[in-house]
């Protein structure tokens, strides 16, 4: 690599970083926009734009800091867009189900088996973020039909050293995948140390009713009032939509892996890192 950091590379490849509002994206955000050099060296091109995938069910604070980094990216010189999904958002989906002529999907909810309780098979992140991220980026690239070329993007992901089972390999011939804070070895720890040099800080981010919150996620959201009604809404919605047989599984779908209602779950003796899961999901959830 030539580690010139242009903001475009060779050949006019362009850069771009998925930023979820999280540590490790708003990590790579300052170590944009202050040029650092210990990225800028291994880098060919700096990113000039950073997309926002909005399912529309992070806490209050992950918003409030999302339009705070908008401004400072902005104000950077660089571009940030904020994507959706088109139609209902993922907790609109359940709370709505009457309206739609298919089922709800995407939450991995919990469901009985034998004698333990296994969630459903996760779509959010690929339905609400990673579709959503995908055409925002083909489209500011300006990827032709059927291109087979070499690729003309570099998309960033915050994925951090301790986090290196989740790097990602892109399909497409038009974008690669670069993970900046793994090549750096800076681990989530280092994120938070840089961050802190800068005054700086980032919330938690994940999706208010997320199945594989951890106790201690599970505990801060229950002190947010307006974050826990919606996921204890979106439980019930769940719930009765399963009842009506419209949301068709083979238990009653719980949020939490214990099968008991979010209501009534006792936090102190709640999951702990189910499943692998453990910061941001997929390396796109948050990150």
């Amino acid at each position: 690599m030539s580690g010139r950091g242009d903001a475009q590379g060779v050949d006019g490849v362009k850069a771009c970083v998925s930023f979820g509002g999280g540590v490790q994206s708003t990590t790579l955000a300052w170590l944009v926009i202050n040029k650092d050099p210990r990225i800028g060296r291994i880098i060919d091109v700096w990113p000039t734009l950073f997309v926002f995938a909005d399912v529309g069910d992070e806490p209050e604070e992950v918003y409030t800091h999302v339009e705070r980094m908008k401004g400072v990216i902005e104000g950077a010189g660089l571009e940030f867009a904020t994507v959706r999904r088109p139609g209902m958002g993922l907790g609109e989906q359940y709370l709505r189900w009457r309206d739609l002529k298919t089922a709800p999907k995407s939450l991995p909810f919990f469901v009985e088996s034998d004698t333990t309780a296994m969630p459903l098979r996760r779509q959010c992140t690929h339905d609400f973020k990673v579709e959503p991220l995908r055409k925002k980026v083909r489209g500011w690239v300006g990827v032709p039909r059927g291109y087979k070329g070499e690729p003309l993007v570099e998309e960033w992901l915050g994925i951090s050293a301790d986090e290196a089972q989740r790097e990602k390999v892109s399909t497409e011939a038009w974008r690669r995948f670069r993970h900046p804070l793994l090549e750096m070895g800076w681990r989530r720890s280092h994120c938070h140390e840089y961050m802190e040099s800068l005054g700086e800080t980032a919330p938690r981010s994940a999706c208010v009713f997320c199945p594989f919150h951890t106790a201690s996620e599970w505990k801060r959201v229950s002190k947010d009032s307006a974050g826990f009604d919606r996921a204890v809404a979106v439980e019930l919605a769940a719930q009765e939509a399963h009842r009506a047989g419209t949301f068709k599984v083979d238990s009653v779908p719980y949020l939490h892996r214990s099968r008991v209602p979010i209501g009534d779950v006792d936090f102190d003796g709640g999951q702990q890192d189910l499943f692998g899961w453990n910061e941001e999901c997929a390396g796109v959830c948050g990150v």
